[in-house]
């Protein structure tokens, strides 16, 4: 996948989604539709997170093999339909949490899921199986799926019950099978600390590297792939979008100088057992 493919995939989503979600007087599809679909930059550090996974998957699951995947923390799915595209054949799922622990998605969660007729198209049209959940206990037999994506997920978990909710969703994966965290901001992140401070939508909850060695004990996980990634803003947008071309250089220069200010974390695990 290049960057011009996801865009053409992510202008289909964005026509559904304007078609049968967006409502300006509702806070949750206005927010997605200025930071997502209008957010330049925000869309190429999503291409970049997808094109990673979508490597990792063609790696370990040659077509035309189907295999189950569950988009834990899904939103919209918008990430699901990417992966629709590149992967045909697999079974997706797409699982929300009714409430959030952040208590910055507790608004936005009451708006969510108001738009049973957007689901229901993404349903029929790519086959997204969408579902609610309590937060905590997903309803799924145990071995279920051979890969949970965790995409802007772990950091809206409450950090104490990381460990909890990680043992829980991996009763649900296949042994050898795979857990991909992708865009999972670092405690230290430059851009993250500067937002913090100016008030412009930082994670309450970041994370540290040494936090993942508690949160997948290696007698439990292998860990394949560790990287450290995305090192531009994207908030806020205006600025942002003016700014693109430039943001995009200055993150792979950054990238290829390996600076230790980085914004997210890029992991896939694989169960032991």
């Amino acid at each position: 996948m290049n960057l011009k493919e996801f865009r053409r995939y992510y202008q289909e989503y964005s026509n559904i989604y304007l078609k049968y979600f967006y409502n300006k007087n509702d806070a949750s599809s206005d927010l997605t539709l200025s930071h997502h679909i209008n957010n330049r930059a925000n869309q190429y550090i999503d291409y970049r997170n997808l094109d990673l996974v979508a490597q990792c998957l063609s790696g370990e699951y040659q077509s035309p093999r189907r295999f189950k995947l569950l988009d834990l923390g899904c939103g919209g799915l918008d990430k699901s339909l990417i992966l629709r595209k590149l992967f045909p054949l697999a079974e997706l799922f797409g699982v929300e949490a009714k409430i959030s622990d952040d208590p910055g998605h507790r608004e936005i969660n009451k708006y969510r899921f108001n738009k049973p007729e957007y689901y229901q198209v993404l349903k029929k049209k790519y086959n997204l199986n969408f579902g609610l959940y309590d937060g905590r206990n997903l309803k799924f037999s145990n071995s279920f799926f051979d890969v949970i994506m965790l995409y802007a997920t772990l950091e809206h978990i409450v950090p104490n019950e990381r460990k909890e909710f990680i043992a829980k969703i991996s009763k649900k994966l296949k042994k050898n099978g795979l857990i991909i965290v992708t865009r999972c901001p670092q405690k230290n992140g430059l851009f993250e600390t500067i937002s913090e401070k100016l008030s412009l939508g930082a994670h309450l909850w970041r994370l540290t590297k040494d936090e993942f060695n508690d949160i997948f004990p290696s007698q439990q996980f292998e860990m394949i792939e560790y990287r450290e990634m995305n090192n531009i803003f994207t908030e806020p947008a205006a600025i942002a979008n003016f700014f693109f071309p430039i943001l995009v250089v200055l993150d792979r220069l950054l990238e290829y100088l390996k600076w230790p200010f980085f914004s997210d974390y890029f992991l896939v695990l694989r169960k032991r057992k």
